[in-house]
């Protein structure tokens, strides 16, 4: 079976298309955290943030902050959380690059912050050094 978001995009599969223009298409997720969670995709395929080109990638967020206006007015949003995995170790299912908008209301008692998970044995000075080529 070929890749379900392509299938989407194509308009193969249904979904509820919240937007859609020549290259990007943003649908309802499926298996929403939050009233108005969405994905939002390029129509071509690319696996992942190596792969696709840094234009796109600024076209889908572009969109995002779009919906995210909509949703504040349409459906009451108080804050927005964008997220993108790349890669099965970092959590991504789809593996076609797509962006979570995830809607956020008052004591929704939705947690995504990643700091709750911080290690704090991580030598940041080391890391800092590979980073810099050190």
């Amino acid at each position: 079976m070929g890749c379900v978001f392509c299938g989407i995009a194509s308009g193969k599969s249904a979904a509820y298309v919240v937007h859609e223009d020549e290259e990007v298409i943003a649908f309802l997720d499926s298996n929403p955290v939050s009233r108005g969670h969405t994905l939002i995709i390029s129509r071509k395929h690319y696996d992942n943030i190596l792969d696709i080109p840094e234009e796109m990638v600024m076209k889908i967020a572009a969109r995002a902050r779009e919906l995210a206006s909509l949703y504040r007015s349409r459906l009451g949003a108080d804050g927005f959380n964008t997220m993108q995995s790349s890669g099965k170790e970092a959590g991504q299912s789809v593996m076609h690059y797509h962006m979570h908008l995830v809607p956020r209301y008052k004591d929704d008692g939705l947690s995504l912050w990643l700091h709750r998970n911080a290690d704090k044995g991580i030598d940041i000075q080391e890391a800092f050094d590979r980073i810099r080529g050190r």
